[in-house]
């Protein structure tokens, strides 16, 4: 199976289970065409996850 198509799963069983299983295939496949062999940042995520003005928490 395929990031498509555990994606098409979840979305037609909405189940909790179906979308774990399309983000642990999603992660591989994407660190599978990493050219360099490292992981990509947190700023290579921004515009998957729609958090380019993300200023984190910060306690003072």
């Amino acid at each position: 199976m395929d990031a498509l198509d555990a994606w098409n799963t979840f979305l037609s069983t909405g189940s909790v289970l179906d979308y774990l299983a399309y983000t642990s295939i999603h992660d591989k496949e994407t660190a599978d065409k990493s050219s360099d062999g490292e992981e990509p940042s947190e700023d290579g995520y921004e515009s998957e996850h729609g958090r380019s003005d993300n200023q984190g928490t910060k306690y003072w």
